[in-house]
Parts: C-alpha cells; sequence; structure tokens
C-alpha cells in the first residue's frame, strides 16, 4: 500500500513541477541589480581562500625504499 501513496505522491509532484518554469531573463536582472553584493561576497570569500592556503601547514606525502648491495656474501653471523 506504501508504494502506491508514493506513486500518487511523486505523480502529483510531476504535475505541479511540469506547470511550473523557470524564467531566466528574471533571475538574471535580479542577480545584475543586485552585483554589489556578488561581487562583495565572491571578493571576500577569494581572499579567505587565498589566506587559507597561503598560511596553511603544507603537508607532504613522500616514500622511499633503500637497496643496499653486499659485495660479499655472508650470514651475518660472522660480523659478532
Amino acid at each position: 500500500m506504501s508504494n502506491r501513496v508514493i506513486d500518487s505522491e511523486s505523480i502529483q509532484n510531476n504535475q505541479i513541477t511540469a506547470g511550473t518554469a523557470i524564467d531566466v531573463k528574471r533571475i538574471a536582472f535580479q542577480a545584475l541589480r543586485h552585483w554589489y553584493w556578488i561581487l562583495l561576497s565572491l571578493t571576500l570569500f577569494v581572499s579567505v581562500a587565498y589566506l587559507r592556503n597561503r598560511y596553511a601547514t603544507r603537508i607532504y606525502l613522500v616514500n622511499t625504499s633503500i637497496i643496499i648491495k653486499e659485495t660479499e656474501e655472508t650470514g651475518g653471523a660472522e660480523l659478532l
């Protein structure tokens, strides 16, 4: 029964969203009307990101391996 409820709700939601259209021109004009807020927030966030990256402690991933080449074949007991 719960599947029928979900299906009928999704059909109703699709009908509601299908009837609404996005007016891009209106949104663009509203954004242009408040251009100073957009510019201020963009400048603020870029500055904060720059300062955070500039003064953050750098962490580097380092891997190494050592190859030891022996000239004589010793078992190690001779050194003791």
